[in-house]
Order: structure tokens, then C-alpha cells, then sequence
């Protein structure tokens, strides 16, 4: 695909299933019976590059390649489409949605043990989620609020993604 825009790839490998994902969309489907993938061996995983064969020839990707994550798992359905809109995880900035604009701000962060909160539309719905895109914390908000308390003292150090209102997702670090 040579169009000058990013595109999200998944691939999913379960047992002897083989399946491509680009765009949140399946594209190939592949159905074999070799399942010995080899992925216990003690030789580095490499990205980006393919050997054709066992004489040194080597075929490397043309582009640039982001964010990659390798699971020792079979993902779920729910689990695929967080990582399928995984690149709104990683921007800081804001989202734009039609004719409607939403401005969240997340702070202290980094953080220790509790963080704020804040919009400039009534804040309804709070979720953290670990990188692997599991929910970690739920909050829902009954009342009209433009701000919001968290304490998170009960996190580990590390990255987590706060998503407001099922629309806005900013990456917080502890």
C-alpha cells in the first residue's frame, strides 16, 4: 500500500489461522497446516525485513513502521478493536469530531497518585486502560461536571490511556 498515509496492520496467528488486518478491516485469511511458527527459538525477532530462502537474500520493508506491540496471546475481538484505534492513543492532541470540538486536559502528568480531570463539556464517563488495552478503572459521573478528581495511587509505574466520555483518549504516565 503506497498512498503516503499511515495505516493500522494487525496480524493475528492462531494455531494454523493466519489473519491480516489493515485499517480495522480483515484483508487475508490464510488456513494451513503448518503450525510449528518457530517463535521459541533463541534468534532475535526482526521487523521489517524477510530472508527469501537460506542464501542471504534478504527483502527489506520501503517505509516506516510505528508503535509495533508482539502478544504471547491470541487477542481478543474487543481487545483488536482498541489497538484497531490505537493511533488515537498515542496523540496528545485533541480530537475533533464533526461540528463538535471537546477539550480535555489531563493533569499532573506524569503523575504519583492522583491526577485531574478537565473539559469544556460535562465529563459523564471515565476509563483507564493498560497498553494492552484491558480496562483498569471505570468511573461514571452522575452529576454535570467540567472537572473530575481521580486517585490512581493503586496503579504501577507506567502508561495508561484515559478515555473521556467515549470520545477523547490522552496517554498518562505514572
Amino acid at each position: 500500500m503506497d498512498d503516503g498515509e499511515w495505516h493500522h496492520l494487525l496480524g493475528v496467528i492462531d494455531e494454523n489461522t493466519w489473519e491480516v488486518y489493515v485499517d480495522c478491516n480483515l484483508e487475508s485469511t490464510l488456513t494451513t497446516s503448518f503450525n510449528d511458527l518457530g517463535l521459541t527459538s533463541n534468534e532475535p525477532l526482526v521487523i521489517g525485513m524477510s530472508s527469501l530462502g537460506d542464501q542471504g537474500d534478504y527483502k527489506y520493508f520501503d517505509g516506516d513502521i510505528d508503535e509495533v506491540r508482539v502478544y504471547n496471546r491470541t487477542l481478543t475481538q474487543e481487545e483488536m478493536e482498541l489497538l484497531c484505534n490505537a493511533e488515537t492513543y498515542t496523540e496528545t492532541k485533541e480530537i475533533e469530531k464533526e461540528n463538535q470540538k471537546s477539550a480535555i486536559n489531563i493533569f499532573p502528568n506524569p503523575f504519583e497518585s492522583k491526577v485531574t480531570v478537565t473539559s469544556n463539556k460535562a465529563i459523564n464517563s471515565i476509563k483507564l486502560f493498560s497498553t494492552d488495552g484491558k480496562i483498569i478503572f471505570e468511573k461514571t459521573i452522575d452529576r454535570e461536571s467540567l472537572s473530575e478528581d481521580l486517585d490512581l495511587s493503586f496503579l504501577s509505574s507506567g502508561i495508561y490511556y484515559v478515555k473521556v466520555n467515549d470520545e477523547i483518549i490522552k496517554k498518562i504516565v505514572k
